[in-house]
C-alpha cells in the first residue's frame, strides 16, 4: 500500500540521518564545524541534536559564532509548537 511505502521510505531516510550524524561524532570537531558552518542552522541543530552533547558542544565551540548562536537558538526552540499547544490544551 502507499502508507506501507510511506512508513518505509521515512524508515530509510532517519536511517540515513542517523548514520550521517554517527559520521560527523566521529570526525574531529574543528572538521566537522567546517561542514556545519555552511548547514542551514535548522538543519545542523538537527544532526546536533542527535549527537552526544559533548561531541555536539565540541563541534558548536569550533563554529563560527554567529553561525553557533544561530544553530544555538534553533535547538533551544526546536520544541515550541508542541509546549505551545500543550499549554494551550490546559
Amino acid at each position: 500500500t502507499l502508507e506501507a511505502r510511506w512508513q518505509e521510505m521515512q524508515a530509510s531516510s532517519d536511517q540515513d540521518i542517523e548514520h550521517l550524524a554517527r559520521m560527523y561524532s566521529a570526525m574531529k570537531p574543528d572538521q566537522a564545524a567546517l561542514i556545519f558552518n555552511q548547514m542551514d542552522a535548522g538543519f545542523a541543530a538537527g544532526f546536533l541534536r542527535l549527537m552526544a552533547s559533548d561531541q555536539a558542544g565540541l563541534i558548536l565551540a569550533n563554529m563560527e559564532a554567529q553561525k553557533a548562536y544561530l544553530v544555538s537558538v534553533k535547538l533551544a526552540t526546536m520544541n515550541d509548537d508542541v509546549r505551545d499547544m500543550a499549554l494551550a490544551a490546559n
